[in-house]
């Protein structure tokens, strides 16, 4: 015996957004070295404009709301910001044009260190690379926190 089912009502709008909705609930991180640095860019404006407008009339100042959202940096930024400044400092001193042996000096042992990343980490680019170390050092500061913890806890 077999047998079949048949839609008899249609879902409603309503009940058929609610049903996709965790698929919409992603998170919205910043995926790519372009999206990072207009986020960057756009908060200095905001942060700039917000600075300029302080003494205009009460009716052209950005709110203290929007200037607080503008301003915030979570620590996941923070860390990737740290790590890809500092990859673009050691990329800038591989391709310095020095003539003087401290030069030369300074140009292969930042070659060699972006070697060693690179071996490390596989062939990446700059903010990818940044992006794996700010999750290794968040996982480690997450480890260390539970094991404190765990510690203090137990007595250990």
């Amino acid at each position: 015996m077999t047998v079949e089912v048949k839609q008899i009502l249609k879902p409603k709008s309503v009940e058929t957004a609610e049903d996709e909705m965790p698929d919409r609930l992603k998170s919205s991180d910043i995926s790519s070295e372009i999206d990072f640095l207009k986020r960057i860019k756009l908060k200095a404006q905001i942060l700039q404009s917000a600075h300029a407008l302080i003494t205009a009339d009460p009716e052209y100042r950005i709110p203290v709301d929007d200037v607080a959202a503008a301003s915030f940096e979570s620590q996941e930024d923070k860390r990737k910001k740290k790590f890809y400044s500092r990859l673009i400092g050691l990329y800038n001193k591989t391709t310095t044009l020095g003539t003087s042996e401290a030069e030369k000096k300074t140009r292969l042992d930042a070659k060699k260190d972006l070697a060693y990343l690179y071996s490390v980490y596989g062939m990446k680019d700059l903010y990818e690379l940044a992006c794996d170390l700010s999750k290794i050092e968040r996982t480690t500061e997450t480890n260390d926190e539970a094991t404190n913890v765990s510690k203090s806890i137990l007595g250990v």
